[in-house]
């Protein structure tokens, strides 16, 4: 029946952070970057990296201490962005192997699964992939929920109603 129906809209809106993951954010940023500005380039597709990569090394002409992590959206792509993130000569920690970045770090690759909401929290400024490419983007209200700056490229269509 009608009247049994209600419609409440986009259930990403809902998205919030908790006390607990705000405290281990904190944490982490204090062990891998407690005096240095980090950015994320998260749910990276084929195409991305290399345009990240290519303005993370842009970036560091201005910002020597910039630490970038690049989380790619597929499990099976985390090889692919070590070798190139190896390939520009940058150096790189995996967070799967719980190394600490040193100083001169310049990517962290976020090769594990469950993550994303607590390397937000470490970020000062967040891109969302999937949108320099057609993939229609992914979601900005995660990072957004952490009350940092996000970036997209031009390809929102899947969140249309969210970049508006």
């Amino acid at each position: 029946k009608r009247n049994q129906l209600a419609v409440t809209g986009s259930l990403k809106f809902d998205i919030s952070v908790t006390p607990e993951l705000a405290a281990r954010a904190i944490t982490l940023r204090r062990q891998w970057a407690p005096h240095r500005q980090v950015w994320i380039a998260t749910s990276t597709h084929d195409g991305e990296e290399q345009i990240i990569l290519q303005a993370h090394r842009k970036l560091l002409e201005t910002f020597p201490g910039l630490l970038l992590i690049l989380v790619p959206r597929h499990p099976e792509r985390f090889i692919d962005a070590r070798e190139m993130v190896r390939k520009a000569g940058m150096s790189y920690t995996l967070r799967s192997t719980g190394e600490i970045p040193s100083g001169s770090t310049q990517v962290v690759i976020g090769d594990t699964m469950g993550e994303l909401m607590l390397l937000y929290g470490i970020a000062d400024l967040a891109f969302v992939g999937g949108s320099l490419v057609e993939r229609g983007g992914h979601n900005p209200l995660e990072p957004a929920a952490h009350a940092i700056p996000v970036l997209m490229g031009p390809h929102t269509f899947n969140f249309k109603d969210i970049c508006a």
